[in-house]
């Protein structure tokens, strides 16, 4: 199969169909920066990993917030 068919046959799923809130994306996306952003990732382990994810709501939380007294 050439790399063109492949492309074809992927399917992006937009966040509203995968019963992720806004909130989830911003977090997602929060966490993702966080993580290229880091050195630490060999020693990932739960509670640094859970820390992290409660950033990444935090960071979701600060943005909802501006979105809302932005809403233009």
């Amino acid at each position: 199969m050439q790399l063109s068919e492949k492309k074809q046959k992927l399917e992006i799923v937009p966040p509203n169909k995968l019963d992720m809130t806004l909130r989830d994306y911003f977090a997602a996306k929060a966490l993702a920066a966080l993580i290229i952003n880091t050195n630490l990732l060999p020693i990932i382990d739960e509670g640094w990993s859970i820390s992290l994810a409660k950033d990444a709501y935090k960071m979701a939380d600060g943005m909802m917030k501006e979105r809302g007294n932005n809403n233009a």
